[in-house]
């Protein structure tokens, strides 16, 4: 089954999320850094840092992933135009081996943010409670 320019340009987009979401992850990393370090927040928080950190990155690489694999799809196919044909000729010229290597995985791309953003959300209550932003 071939997927329809239209998933892939939802996949493409789907990336800068993200992006956005470890820009966020970033500061409430560094406020558990912070917390962990002066003694405010218990050293198990840096696991929250690391999930964090890790489900945003993750956010971005599955739909990375998803997205280059049904580029790849629809460019055998000869189906692919625009800035996708433009963004799978750059893949395949820099990264072959990583694009025939991919996989894509449609519903964990959509899902990643959704974990992501509510780990950074728990996360940042957490610790922004444990230093006394919170009432």
């Amino acid at each position: 089954m071939s997927a329809s320019l239209t998933e892939i340009e939802r996949f493409r987009r789907a990336r800068w999320l993200g992006v956005v979401l470890f820009g966020v992850a970033l500061p409430v990393s560094g406020l558990i850094l912070v917390n962990v370090a002066s003694g405010q927040s218990p050293p198990v928080r840096l696991l929250n840092l690391v999930l964090c950190l890790g489900l945003s990155l993750g956010a971005f690489g599955t739909a990375n992933d998803t997205a280059l694999t049904l580029m790849d799809r629809r460019a055998r196919l000869g189906e692919l135009t625009g800035d996708a044909l433009t963004e799978h000729q750059h893949e395949s010229r820099v990264r072959p081996a990583r694009l025939a290597e991919g996989h894509h995985s449609p519903r964990m791309a959509m899902l990643m943010p959704i974990f992501a953003l509510l780990a950074i959300s728990w996360s940042a209550w957490r610790v922004a409670g444990e230093a006394g932003f919170l009432p």
